[in-house]
């Protein structure tokens, strides 16, 4: 069994999916994407979402402003860092009460010192799967990304044992969030 993580959610429609489907964090995109959306998006969404479920804010380079923002409202409580690793940006994310989740490609080193760590491919968002067999145990708990959908997912946390499997495009038909998909692959990962 593996935590499931819905990310780049754009819609209410995808907020009432996701409440439904009960993944135990849902994600949204701040950084540079067809997935963006603006704070007060955000935090709409986050006063429709089951109370139970975590927030995230995806970020390439952190935007500080927008975090202390976000943290102030309380519309997400963990942020996403892809891009260059910086123990700093970390440390001053998680001294506004934010946990950190660093991103990092399979082979790569951790050099900070975040609350979670994600592995995810190149071009995150894009579908493509990741080598599984470069993926190093790090303390942290993990997350696994790249390529997931609600068909490979049980496979996924069999091979290598997240704490927690995260998708966007695999669960989408059209380039928009499905609802049934977002609702197999949570039953998958719980269940995988």
């Amino acid at each position: 069994m593996a935590k499931a993580k819905i990310c780049g959610l754009m819609r209410l429609e995808d907020i009432e999916a996701v409440n439904n489907a009960h993944p135990e964090m849902a994600g949204f995109v701040f950084a540079d994407s067809r997935r963006q959306i603006s704070v007060p998006t955000a935090q709409n969404f986050r006063t429709h979402l089951d109370n139970d479920i975590k927030t995230v804010g995806v970020f390439v380079e952190p935007d500080m402003k927008k975090i202390e923002q976000l943290a102030k409202e309380k519309t997400v409580s963990v942020i996403q860092i892809h891009g260059k690793q910086n123990q700093e940006t970390v440390t001053k994310i998680q001294a506004l009460g934010l946990q950190v989740t660093q991103v990092i490609h399979p082979g790569e080193e951790l050099i900070t010192k975040p609350d979670y760590v994600m592995y995810d491919g190149q071009n995150p968002g894009s579908g493509q799967l990741i080598n599984w067999t470069q993926i190093k145990k790090p303390d942290q708990p993990v997350f696994l990304a790249g390529g997931l959908t609600p068909e490979n997912v049980a496979k996924a946390i069999q091979a290598i044992q997240p704490d927690f499997v995260d998708v966007s495009s695999g669960v989408e038909t059209d380039q928009q969030k499905d609802s049934a998909k977002i609702s197999k692959f949570t039953q998958e990962a719980h269940n995988g």
